[in-house]
Parts: C-alpha cells; sequence; structure tokens
C-alpha cells in the first residue's frame, strides 16, 4: 500500500467495513479494465479485519 492506511468497503463507494495498513497483505480477487476499483481478500491484518475478509479498495494504493 502507499497509503498509510486504506478504506476496506463493502462495494465500490460503499460502507466501510474497515481500515487496512501498510504492511497489511491482501489477494485481488476482481479486477475490471477502466475501473479504479478491485475486490480483495485479506491475508494478513493488523487493523483487526478478519483472515478471508471480502471487500473493495480504491486500487491506485495497492502496490505489488
Amino acid at each position: 500500500m502507499t497509503a498509510s492506511a486504506l478504506r476496506f468497503r463493502a462495494s465500490p463507494n460503499g460502507r466501510v467495513k474497515g481500515l487496512l495498513f501498510r504492511g497489511d497483505r491482501v489477494f485481488i480477487r476482481e479486477s475490471y479494465v477502466g475501473s479504479p476499483w478491485v475486490k480483495v481478500v485479506v491475508v494478513k491484518s493488523r487493523g483487526g479485519l478478519a483472515f478471508k475478509a471480502r471487500g473493495w479498495v480504491y486500487r491506485s494504493y495497492l502496490k505489488r
């Protein structure tokens, strides 16, 4: 992640389910050409998100 914290949402522009922090790990589940949003699955979270929680984040804040 390029931000110190990132909103983890129920849907694109939807309700915030929690926060992801720099160093947290996610797996990209769905990605659409032309869309700035990606659906992810949480692998590791320091912010209390459950393992395998599913949600949406803004693509430009993710990095490999």
